[in-house]
């Protein structure tokens, strides 16, 4: 019989009581998926109305499943990170998202979907939408819902039974897969693998909202045109801006992984720093 430590290493995050069974957590995104994509069948796919689709299948389904299982959210990673988890995420994210950008240029070239790349990204921003709109559609909902469905539901209901590693490895697949874009996929395949890093070595998915949603914030930004300086620094200047990134995604990383394990709340010992 595994002794308690053993039970409790393989855990991606610890609450108080039993997790989600893995065959529970399975159906839970299934279901999550479809609620989404019903949701969005239903009410339209415009960007407010996607934004509630993402926000009612990928963020709403998982919380609700949790309590009629009377689930500690914590097993979800819902749970305080450490503030260096959380700081390091989001330098991570400031460089990471360039990374991820010219990763996924070349898979744009080889499958010849140039224009439907820049028709979708022009299609992001049509209408002139506000910055309040967008941040809340393109940033907060995206980041908060799909980090609780993949880094929280999935790959902490996955890794009892696969490992940390290849649950991880497993989420960050089916989430790039929703993105269908081969290109998006590539560059979500680099988002999720590094959330996953960060969910995992924090014990909560704050820090990979954190970062999530920086990578979108600034990819927001630049595709209203509110940072004309750095968009002039990347079309001038794309060798030292490469560098840049990589020196702060790296960074980013080496100051959320000096900051391991959630904190514990009042009264109750501190339990992501035990490691598998």
């Amino acid at each position: 019989m595994a002794s308690p430590t053993q039970n409790f290493t393989r855990r991606l995050y610890h609450g108080r009581g039993e997790p989600l069974s893995v065959a529970t957590t399975v159906a839970t995104y299934a279901l999550a998926i479809a609620t989404m994509y019903g949701v969005a069948l239903l009410i339209g796919a415009d960007r407010v109305s996607g934004a509630i689709a993402v926000a009612v299948g990928l963020g709403l389904v998982p919380v609700a499943i949790a309590r009629v299982h009377e689930v500690d959210l914590a097993h979800l990673g819902v749970v305080r990170p450490r503030a260096g988890a959380v700081a390091g995420a989001i330098v991570c994210g400031a460089g990471l998202w360039l990374l991820a950008l010219h990763a996924a240029a070349p898979v744009v070239a080889l499958t010849e979907r140039e224009h439907e790349v820049r028709a979708w990204s022009t299609a992001l921003f049509a209408g002139r939408p506000t910055v309040t709109v967008i941040i809340v559609t393109m940033v907060i909902v995206p980041a908060v819902c799909e980090e609780l469905a993949h880094r929280g539901l999935l790959a902490g209901g996955l890794t009892p039974r696969l490992g940390r590693g290849l649950a991880i490895a497993l989420s960050t697949v089916v989430f790039a897969l929703l993105h269908f874009e081969p290109a998006r996929m590539v560059a979500t395949a680099i988002l999720g693998t590094a959330a996953g890093v960060l969910a995992a070595r924090a014990g909560s998915i704050w820090p990979a909202i954190a970062l999530h949603a920086t990578n979108n914030l600034i990819v927001a930004l630049l595709g209203m045109g509110l940072w004309p300086a750095l968009a002039h620094a990347l079309d001038h200047h794309r060798g030292p801006a490469i560098a840049v990134a990589t020196l702060l995604a790296a960074g980013g990383l080496t100051i959320a992984w000096r900051s391991p394990g959630p904190i514990a709340p009042q009264g109750r010992r501190a339990s992501g720093t035990v490691q598998a």
